[in-house]
């Protein structure tokens, strides 16, 4: 049987781990829980309270860790980000770190995800869609699209060749909260169907998803209040990602 096919009807089935959750401060928690033997590690937040920021590795043999990268910028969070050329070390789309430019947007592809950050708002845009009120001080763009509207996009149609790896991920309910994880080995469609199970996150009803880089680039930190939580390092050097700061620190 398909392996998406088998991942609904576990999860339809209830089959599930109890959400494990600890509070990270500043309104953030990380869960972590297991849906038909798929790991998942997850940061909810609140983006009135902790603020996300694009980071780069400029240089590979410069490249901070995540946990470096971490401790470095007093984060809370940081994952890794969207696709790169592993070659040039460089971004496949438009990357906005701290209001710096580097790449070029990629448009009139109906797959492409770009997330899009001010001090003020965030968003999880589709091409097409323009940024709006103020210009985005961190961008990333990736692909494809998990949800839209709280259902899977494109509709999931199994495929029996598709490939598992470790998945990296962000969903909003676009009333100002977010997750964040990251999971075992699944496959693109199989992910799209864990995000859209009503349940998989207590008090959480995604509408948006979008996927980032994963496989080898997957990774997690988590800072917990007396240790790390998470620190799930990728196998090789990634060029930019995600990390959460809490607003006190912004401003």
């Amino acid at each position: 049987m398909l392996m998406s096919a088998v991942l609904l009807a576990w999860m339809n089935a209830g089959c599930r781990r109890p959400v494990a959750e600890k509070s990270l401060g500043d309104g953030a928690e990380y869960l972590e829980t297991e849906v038909a033997g798929v790991r998942v590690k997850m940061v909810k937040f609140d983006e009135m309270l902790c603020w996300m920021r694009v980071w780069a590795n400029e240089e590979r043999d410069k490249a901070l860790s995540l946990a470096e990268r971490g401790k470095a910028e007093r984060a809370i969070v940081v994952c890794n980000g969207g696709y790169f050329d592993p070659g040039k070390f460089m971004p496949a789309g438009l990357e906005i770190a701290d209001g710096k430019s580097t790449g070029v947007m990629v448009t009139g592809n109906s797959y492409e995800c770009t997330l899009a950050v001010t001090k003020s708002w965030a968003h999880i845009l589709w091409d097409g869609e323009k940024l709006k009120r103020e210009k985005a001080e961190q961008l990333l763009q990736c692909n494809p699209w998990l949800l839209r509207d709280g259902k899977t996009f494109p509709p999931s149609k199994p495929d029996p060749a598709e490939p598992q790896a470790r998945r990296t991920f962000i969903m909003t309910n676009e009333q100002g909260t977010w997750v964040l994880g990251v999971t075992s080995p699944v496959t693109l469609s199989g992910l799209s169907q864990l995000l859209a199970k009503e349940g998989l996150v207590p008090g959480f009803k995604p509408v948006r998803a979008m996927n980032l880089d994963g496989g080898p680039s997957t990774g997690l930190w988590v800072r917990g209040r007396e240790d790390e939580l998470a620190n799930d390092q990728p196998k090789t050097k990634v060029r930019n990602g995600i990390m959460l700061v809490r607003r006190l620190l912004v401003y």
